[in-house]
């Protein structure tokens, strides 16, 4: 009993063996080429924007929660 348990095991270890091998010596997909030419993208300026942008809704939402709340008191 204790064999044939042995042996599945020795079997099973060694098809996860060489399916790990076999997988990892395929070869990457070719990487299409960039259109800036090794040159990093730029976000810089989009971040920005979109930063500033967040910033004053926010400050406008906070505007037009106190506005209303200090209508609201005095009704």
């Amino acid at each position: 009993m204790k064999y044939l348990s042995f042996l599945k095991l020795a079997i099973l270890s060694t098809f996860m063996v060489f399916g790990t091998i076999s997988a990892l010596s395929q070869a990457p997909p070719p990487v299409p080429p960039s259109p800036y030419h090794g040159q990093g993208i730029p976000v810089d300026g989009g971040i920005t924007i979109l930063a500033a942008a967040g910033i004053g809704l926010g400050l406008k939402k906070i505007k037009d929660a106190r506005k209303n709340s200090k209508t609201e008191c005095q009704n």
